[in-house]
């Protein structure tokens, strides 16, 4: 059998051309006879139409039957590449570029892959999404991301140590990065830039610190999260420009003191943890800016010892805020919810702050027996120390009702524990000319919470003044009539 006729044989029988699949009957039977000269008219002419029929056939081939060698890349990434194509051929050699632009995600997790090469990507145009976590992978080849669109890319449960310069350059579509549990202890300067990173994870690591503007290029970030590192600073302006981030996580570091202004900007954070820190104060007004924050820890800070007054101002939103497992926390500030808006849950478990009646501070305490408008009523705002788990009512009561009374109890929720309400007290009228009058006012609380059933808690002493000696003080002498005395020394008593 000649060339000629061999290729026509060869081509009868195709399932494959080029890597292309083509099915059986890639010529009809009536082509086919012509091409073996089984039609009238056969012979040096119909050898001739066979060959123009033949060259023509394979100019119409598409471009992407061309075979493309994708050997000498490593072998786990090779065979997920081969996985992802219908060629049937195990050759290596075998792939075209159009079976490459199906590859759209490599999930290589978990492949025991201890090193890399700076080619396995190479020639995947179209590939979105590569998933490399639970792999021994110490480091990564420069450029190994080039040429390619990736959109997302998890390198989570390694054991890298570094990043190369420019890594992710050139990833103008990158939205995703995973690089949770490796063993980095620093980022190259600029690492981020030219990409449009939404999320970012780099917990579990041994980062101690982090270059200034190692997010100023990313105003598209929505989460960020950082939490259990070694970090114990924070640059000035570390979070600057990052006006969408929505999601903070700096929890089980080493920081204990903050920059004044590094929430500055964070206009639309609504979730921010900060727990697990070295914090020894609650830093007052830092989050003044964070009116958007719907959720804030700061539990299990184990030297913190105090909260700043104005520690919740300007949480407009604030929804839940944790406290508990602080366990040197044994107060709070009375006025230190007194902004924020119902419904709040604060939890302050697992510290040693004892359910009890808070009196606010602010308040004179002295009544008068004078008329209203004299201003013979005092108010007191009066809130719970911790959240109660059913509700409660607190009771106010004058040790002498006959100079101060006092209005009616006041029930708190699970839910508004922390908010402030009021109770009166009246200096009461009476005829007589006693003078000014001391009396106490105390509070009782009862509640299906048994910690909040509560006797004479908060002692308070009031003074009510007289008003029935309107010209003031003066001395009456009784029993001076007829006195004499002597020079001889005689007394006279009165």
């Amino acid at each position: 059998m000649d060339w000629l006729s061999c290729k026509i044989e060869t081509l009868a029988s195709a399932e494959r051309v080029g890597g292309v699949k083509v099915g059986r009957g890639l010529l009809s039977p009536f082509v086919l006879r012509l091409l073996r000269g089984e039609s009238a008219g056969s012979g040096k002419i119909a050898k001739a139409m066979t060959a123009l029929l033949l060259g023509l056939f394979a100019w119409q081939l598409p471009k992407a039957a061309h075979a493309v060698d994708i050997c000498g890349r490593t072998d786990q990434v090779e065979a997920a590449i081969m996985a992802h194509t219908n060629v049937t051929s195990t050759a290596c050699t075998s792939v075209s570029a159009d079976e490459l632009k199906r590859v759209y995600e490599l999930d290589l997790s978990s492949k025991m892959i201890t090193a890399l090469q700076s080619n396995d990507f190479s020639n995947l145009l179209r590939l979105n999404n590569i998933n490399l976590s639970g792999n021994q992978l110490k480091s990564l080849p420069d450029g190994i991301f080039s040429n390619t669109s990736l959109s997302q890319i998890t390198l989570s449960r390694n054991q890298l140590t570094s990043l190369p310069d420019g890594i992710f350059s050139g990833l103008s579509t990158l939205h995703s990065l995973f690089l949770s549990r490796n063993q980095l202890a620093s980022l190259p300067d600029g690492i981020f830039s030219d990409t449009i990173l939404r999320d970012i994870t780099l917990a579990e690591n041994q980062l101690a610190s982090l270059p200034d503007d190692i997010f100023s290029d990313l105003p598209t970030l929505r989460r960020l999260l950082l939490d259990k590192n070694q970090l114990a600073t924070l640059p000035d302006d570390i979070f600057s420009g990052l006006s969408n981030l929505q999601t903070l996580n700096l929890s089980e570091n080493q920081l204990a003191t903050l920059p004044e202004q590094v929430f500055s900007g964070l206009s639309s954070l609504e979730t921010l943890y900060l727990g697990g820190n070295q914090f020894v104060n609650f830093p007052g007004e830092m989050f003044s800016d964070l009116s958007d924050l719907t959720f804030f820890s700061f539990n299990d800070n184990s030297q913190l010892t105090s909260v700043s007054p104005k520690a919740f101002s300007g949480l407009s939103s604030i929804i839940e805020i944790r406290l508990q497992q602080n366990i040197l926390l044994t107060r709070l500030p009375a006025a230190i919810f007194s902004k924020l808006s119902p419904p709040v849950t604060i939890k302050l478990e697992g510290t040693p702050i004892s359910p009890k009646v808070i009196i606010l501070p602010g308040f004179k305490a002295r009544t008068s027996e004078a008329n209203e408008d004299e201003g013979n009523s005092v108010t007191i705002q009066v809130r719970l120390a911790t959240p109660p788990t059913a509700e409660a009512t607190v009771t106010p009561s004058s040790s002498d009702p006959g100079e101060g009374a006092v209005s009616g109890p006041v029930t708190f929720s699970v839910a508004n524990w922390y908010i402030a309400q009021n109770v009166t007290v009246t200096g009461v009228n009476d005829d007589d000319v006693d003078g000014d009058q001391p009396y106490q006012i105390t509070f009782s609380s009862a509640s299906a919470d048994q910690s909040y059933n509560i006797n004479g808690d908060n002692l308070l002493y009031f003074i009510n003044d007289d008003d029935d000696d309107t010209e003031g003080p003066e001395v009456r002498v009784t029993g001076a009539e007829n006195l004499e005395t002597s020079e001889d020394g005689t007394t006279a008593t009165f």
